[in-house]
Formats: structure tokens, sequence, C-alpha cells
């Protein structure tokens, strides 16, 4: 027996034996019919579902096998708790809660030295080789294909199909985490059928029944927590395993809920202690928003209650369990939001508005108004702006705004496995939006003082570490780093010139319970809300003064030009219960970018200890999970901003793509490879440099020009040569694969020379023939002249070291292509010739 649960890593490398296609679902149109999927650096790969699907396929198999064709086995028992249940499958509903699996797995992708060597890259993200961007484009190719109509056996009209295809050899690795329950003899047979199901994986993908996506999977095992050997590591003590009964899972085995600790009245304590703590996105992260269809949408923020859980097993000590305190309130995770200008973001407020006349498409462009401050001007008309996130300069100006995070759209599906298709009983086709790789966000953690003795040095267990966040995260998505980048700011606050009034911004969404136990979201509500909260009675002025006055007091001249002095947007929040696979109850709470302006009621200054006590509480219920954040008399809308010039629109924080450095290596040469690597990263060299060298060949001789300068070709008459001996120079030439085929060409071209009748009708053409076949510069040279870059270099420091290696490849490109080429212009002109004629 175990002290507790054991969580084995492992990487899993599946290595491509031929051509594979992991689809996106959709094309390219008037291109590709099919696309592959690419990760964040535009480099196929195979998603986690993907190996997650074939995995659990194929310890279905061997689950089946294993019971003698009883699918309510034990096996059948191991293989649940290792992959989770399928409740979308069950015949019946059970009443119990569904188990989660027991594995957690991460989408398998190329080794990260020929990632780095595949990118050359800006500090922006940009690509800046165009030689890089052929290396990788070469990691795929598209391959036509047709139907075939059974009743001729011919193909059918209008059925031509192009299909992008990743290449064979490709060695694509996967981390995973395995948690094996405590009984050793349980843990034992889990892992032999996992280790047994891998081994019958032998194809992933579209089109694995038509020869595509054959594939040999291994495992790596490597530390395990606690530091215990994995009970088994290899096929042979797997197969030991699985030929003996397996024990049975009990409920012993899950684990159990912890028992709550009894805590104190949280009022007696005010103070905190925080920390910001940064997360990047590693992969995609699902934050579901809502099911449209089969399409689940994602939130462009984290919520604390995503982000909570993993606060609390940091925070686990012997003697502190942080569940109780949590409860309490005393423990706070905010929302994460998005970094803007090296800062947390906060939402744009609902009271800024901009000139509509100077709006196209939804850009942030023309002069911003602050309605809270600033009244309505009567030459032009405003309107709202979108939803998005804004961030002040410590400097002043103009903020930073962003009003579209970068997301991706990822298309799945559930397969039937009597079919063997995707269909609506399992599930069928679905897609998820989700926030893109690279993006950072940025959190701030709250723990009141009077804890923080009790943990101690509790910043130092959350200086960095790995989260697995939103939907789907052991299928691939979610994986987030973080690091501590310091205590959280202080607000910036603008007070108003009337001390007994306070503008209370909604930096989160708040949600309020009224006394009857209903939703609170109109202003009477909130206004009560506020008033408990401060201690203080306060009221909502009236409109017509202006708040912040400069000058000589003006009077509101229209109900336009009236101040805005509360805008409450109510918007609803619904949840999933990961655990039952059901819904959660709906939230309808007061919008993220809300404020409302409050004054005492009886026209006294409100105390500045009433207002920080608001500011460091917050309002409303979950306030532990990041709602109810409030921010009092915000810079954001206490200063006018009619004065700023047009703020520009971050684009560096939109996280299309994982950023680089830009200090990728130039070379593997050196690099420690497998042979298999070796030989899939020389084929991609080999394909980005034979795709270069025909492009460049097509462009040289398209150009009627170039083939009379460079080979004194005429297509004119006859032509010079005729298409008579360029047959001839194409059968002499042969495959011109090695230097046989050049010299039987040179012996063919000496035989020319010898025939003056022949010679004649090549005229110039034979000498420059010669020199091409003779000078291994002037291929290159010719060339060089008609291309765009060449290709990098993957496995050697010297691009001269390859055009020797394709020099032969670059003259049968040439050649052929300018024989098509003259072939093509002769009859042309024929053609021009016989309709003057005519």
């Amino acid at each position: 027996m175990t002290a507790g649960p054991q969580h084995v890593v492992f990487t899993l490398t599946v290595t491509m034996l031929s051509d594979w296609h992991i689809g996106t679902g959709g094309g390219r149109h008037g291109a590709i019919d099919r696309l592959i999927e690419r990760d964040a650096d535009d480099l196929p790969f195979v998603p986690a579902t993907t190996l997650r699907g074939i995995w659990r396929d194929a310890a279905e198999t061997l689950a089946l096998g294993l019971d003698d064709g009883a699918d309510t086995g034990p096996w059948s028992t191991v293989l649940e708790r290792v992959f989770g249940d399928q409740p979308a499958l069950a015949r019946a509903p059970s009443g119990e809660r569904p188990q989660s699996g027991a594995l957690m797995l991460g989408a398998a992708r190329l080794p990260a030295y020929l990632r780095d060597a595949l990118w050359q890259s800006g500090t922006d993200g940009s690509d800046t080789d165009p030689g890089r961007r052929r290396l990788r484009q070469a990691l795929t190719f598209v391959k036509p294909g047709v139907a075939i109509a059974p009743e001729s056996g011919r193909a059918k009209p209008d059925y031509l199909r192009f299909e992008e295809v990743a290449r064979q050899g490709a060695v694509l690795t996967a981390e995973g985490i395995l948690t094996l329950p405590q009984d050793e003899d349980l843990a034992k047979a889990a892992m032999a059928l996992l280790v047994g199901a891998a081994a019958l994986v032998d194809r992933l993908g579209g089109k694995r029944r038509r020869g595509t996506g054959r594939c040999a999977w291994s495992m790596a095992f490597g530390k395990a927590t606690p530091e215990t050997p994995p009970p088994v590591t290899d096929l042979a003590q797997a197969i030991t395993v699985l030929g003996s009964a397996p024990p049975v899972f009990g409920s012993a085995d899950l684990p159990g809920d912890q028992s709550a600790q009894a805590y104190t009245d949280p009022q007696a304590h005010s103070d905190w202690e925080t920390a910001t703590l940064e997360l990047t996105l590693k992969s995609p992260l699902v934050v579901a928003d809502a099911v449209l269809g089969n399409v689940v949408t994602s939130y462009t923020f984290i919520p604390g209650t995503y982000l909570l859980p993993h606060i609390a097993r940091a925070l686990k000590t012997s003697d502190f369990d942080a569940s109780p305190h949590i409860m309490a309130g005393d423990i706070r995770v905010g929302h994460a939001r998005p970094v803007l200008g090296g800062c947390r973001s906060l939402p744009i407020p609902l009271a800024w508005e901009q000139v509509k006349d100077d709006r196209s498409d939804r850009k942030l462009t023309g002069r911003l108004f602050n309605r809270a401050t600033e009244r309505h001007p009567e030459e032009c008309q405003l309107t709202s702006l979108p939803q998005g996130y804004v961030a002040l300069s410590a400097a002043g100006g103009s903020p930073t705004i962003l009003t579209r995070v970068g997301t991706v759209v990822r298309t799945h599906n559930t397969v039937d496995d009597k079919v063997q298709r995707p269909t609506e009983d399992v599930g069928g086709v679905y897609s998820y939006e989700a926030i893109a790789a690279g993006t950072q966000f940025r959190t701030v953690v709250q723990i009141r003082k009077s804890l923080c003795s009790r943990l101690g040095d509790w910043r130092g267990r959350l200086s960095e570490g790995n989260l697995r966040l939103g939907r789907a995260r052991k299928a691939g998505y979610g994986e987030v780093t973080f690091k501590l980048v310091g205590d959280a700011p202080p607000a910036d606050s603008t007070p108003l010139p009337d001390p007994g009034q306070a503008t209370i911004f909604f930096a989160s969404d708040v949600l309020l319970r009224t006394p009857l136990l209903g939703t609170g979201t109109d202003q009477e509500q909130v206004v009560a809300a506020i008033s408990d909260a401060l201690g203080w009675k306060v009221t909502v002025p009236d409109a017509a003064p202006p708040i912040a006055t400069e000058g000589t007091e003006e009077k509101c001249t229209s109900a336009k030009s009236r101040l805005i002095l509360c805008r409450l947007r109510a918007r609803r929040i619904d949840s999933w219960a990961a655990a039952w696979h059901l819904p959660r109850p709906s939230l309808i709470a007061i919008q993220a970018g809300s404020y409302i302006v409050v004054k005492s009621a009886d026209n006294t200054p409100i105390p500045e200890q009433a207002l920080a006590r608001l500011h460091s509480e917050g309002l409303g219920e979950r306030r532990a999970e990041g709602y109810g954040e409030i921010l009092v008399n915000p810079k954001l809308l206490t200063v006018k901003t009619s004065s700023w010039s047009t703020p520009p629109e971050d684009k560096s924080d939109k996280g299309n793509a994982q950023r680089r450095d830009g200090t990728m290596a130039a070379s593997l040469k050196g690099a420690a490879m497998t042979e298999a690597e070796r030989a899939f990263v020389q084929q991609i060299e080999q394909a980005a440099w034979l795709a270069a060298i025909e492009e460049a060949a097509f462009t040289f001789a398209a150009a009627p020009e170039r083939r009379h300068d460079k080979l004194r070709w005429k297509a004119s008459g006859q032509g010079t040569p005729p298409m008579s001996q360029l047959g001839a120079l194409r059968s002499a030439m042969g495959q011109f694969a090695d230097d046989t085929d050049v010299a039987a060409t040179l012996r063919w071209l000496g035989q020319v020379k010898k025939n003056d009748s022949r010679s004649g009708k090549w005229g110039e053409a034979l000498n420059a023939l010669e020199r091409l076949l003779s000078d291994s510069a002037s291929v290159w040279t010719l060339l060089d002249e008609s291309r765009s870059p060449w290709p990098g270099t993957l496995l050697t420091d010297d691009p001269s070291d390859l055009k020797k290696r394709h020099w032969h490849d670059a003259v049968r490109a040439v050649l052929l292509a300018s024989i098509r080429a003259h072939k093509r212009a002769l009859e042309e002109e024929r053609s021009h010739d016989e309709w003057k004629a005519a």
C-alpha cells in the first residue's frame, strides 16, 4: 500500500510511419478542401483529444478481450477509472456522480529543438525570416483525390478534391500525468491497461483506414510523486499484469471529502496582504461562456473560480486547510484579466463613448468622452465602445485599449463505435472557441493578515508553477504557467471635488442578493447595498450639475447633454458542473464596467475609512472567486477624456501565437537527435529546397526574354532549338539524378556538335546548354535572378552545401520547365499565325 495517490509523469512518443491528416473540418476556398490542424507556432500537431480518443478505443478493444466479450467486466471498470465515464453513452441514468478520468494528456507536438529551428521571429512574435517560413511550409503538402463511381469504376465528375497532409517520419511527443489509486494492485492494473493499449495503436487521424495515419507509440516514464518507481514501465510487465485477474475498484478508492474547520468572525479582520500573479497560456484555454448550437464560446478573462482551487492546494499545509477560510471570504482570488501596458487591465467603463462619425469597422478612432464627467457635445453623436479592456499609462496621456483578445476555434468530434463516424447520438461534431496560446493575464491574491502568520512564506509557494484550467483541460487545453510578479499596485484614484460624492466602479461582475433573496440589479437595490457596505446612507445625485467643474458652471440645455451618473448593465452567467456533466443554476450579475455615482444622503462628507473598506472588501456574493471587485473614484471615471488623443488599440497582447525571443538556433547540425528524427529533419530540408527550386525554375521559364538571354532559345518559326531536338534532350537526360546521367547528357551533346545539320538547329543555344551542364554555379546564378528567398538550413551551416547536393535537381527543373514553356510559346505563335491566315 502506498501512502497516497501516485502521480506518474510520462512522455508519449508518436512516430508517424506514413503521411497523416488531423483536420480542422474546413478548407481554403478554391484551393484546398481539407486543411490540417496547426498549433500556435503554425506547425502540424496531434490534439490531445485525438490521442485520448484513439487510446481509449484501443483500451476498449483490449478490455473487451480480457473480459471475454463482456462490456461490463472488471477490466472495463479499470478502463473507466483511467479514461473517465461517458455519460452520453449510458444506457440509463445511474444517479451517481460521473467519474473523472485519471489520465491528463497534452497535445503531441514536434520536438522543441525543431520548433525553435523552424522559427526566427522578432520580440513581437512576427515572422522575420522568409526562409524559415519555407521550411515550415515543407512540413505539409497537398494531396489530390477523387471519388470513384461504383457502377462505372471511373472518376465521378466534379468530385476532384485536394487535401493537405503532413509528411511521414514526424516524431511527436506529448506529456501526460496518470494519477494512480492508493492500492498497489489497482495501480498496476490501471497502468498495465494504459501501456498495453498504447502498444495496440497503429493508426490515427483522417483516412486512417485508407493508408494515412500509420504510426507507432512508445512511452517513457519520468519522475513520480511520491518518489516511488511506477508499478509498470514496459510492455512485458504490462502483459504479465494483464494476464491475471484485475482487482475490483471500490468506493474507498475515490478521493474523500475534506472536513471543514471552524473559523472566527471574518469581520474581525480587515487588513489584507496581496500578491500579483502573471499567467501565460501555453495552450489554448476554453473558459466556457455559452453553447451556441455545437459551438462552445469562451470568455476573454479567467474567472477567479478557476484559480481558487489551485491557490488553495498551494497554500495547504499539514496544519492549515484553506477551505474554511475561503468560505469565510478571508482568501480571495480576483479574475485574471489580460496584461496591457505591463499591468493588469480593467474593463472598459460603460461611461466611455466616442464620436460615431469617426468610427469604422468597430475600430477605436475619434474623440473619447467620459459621460460621467463630460456632457454630450451638441455638434456630433456619440456611441458606446465595444466591450474590452483598458489600461492607463503611469505617465498619463491616452489609455491603451484592447477590444479583441486573440482566440482560436478548433473542431472536434465524437466517434460512434458502431459506424466509426461522428453521429448526433454520441455528440457528433463540435467546436471550441478558446483564448489563444501566448496570451498573458494577471490576477491578485488577497489573504487577511491574521492568517499570514500561520501561512509563513505563502508568496514563496506561489512564486511559479503550472496549472491546467478550463474545459477539456485533460485533453490538451488550458495549460498555464504562472509566476509571482509582486504585490498588487495601489489603486489609481482621483477623488471628486465634492467630498460628499464618490464614484463606484465595478471592476468585475457583482452578485447582489435582495432581502427577499432575489437578484439585485436595479439602481435602488445597488444604492441600498452600497449604503450597507459603507455603513453610511447614500443616494444618487441629480445629473444636472456638472461633477468635475472647470471655470464657470454650465447649465444643461437638453436631456441629451446631462451627465450620466449611473449605468448598470445586467448580464446572465451560465456555468457547467464538470463533475456531473450538467449545467449549474444561472446567475444574474451586474456587468463589469458598470458604475454609479453616489452622494451622502445628509450632504456630509463620506468617511474615507468607509470608502477604503468598500474598496478592499468589495460588494456582493462570492467575492472569494473574483466577483464583487470594487474601485472607488478610479481615474478612468473621474477625469475628462476628450482631451486625450485617439486611444491606440493594443495588438501585442492578443496572443495569436506564442511570442519568441528571436534567438533561435540557426542549425541543428550538432543537436542530439535519434536516427528517425534526423531523417525527418533532412526530409523537411530537402522538400523545402526542392519546392523552392521548382518555383524559381517556373518563374525563370515563364519569361521569354530570360530564356533567350540565358539559354539562347527563340520561340519563332520552328523554334531555336525545335521541339524535336528538345525531345531528344529529354531522352538523353533520363532522370538526371546523378553524375552518370550528366555524363550521358554531355556525350549526347558532343554527338550533336559533330553533326552539322543537328547543331545548326541549336545555334548559340548549344554553347549555353554546355555551360549549364558543365559549370556548377551557372544554374544557381540563373535561378537567383528569378526567385524569392531560398529556404533556411537545418542540418548544415552553409547553404552552398545544399546547392551542391541539389545541383542535379536544379538543372533538371530549369530544363524541363523551359522546354514546357518553349513548347507553349511555339503553339501560341502557330495558333496566332493560323488565325491571321484565316
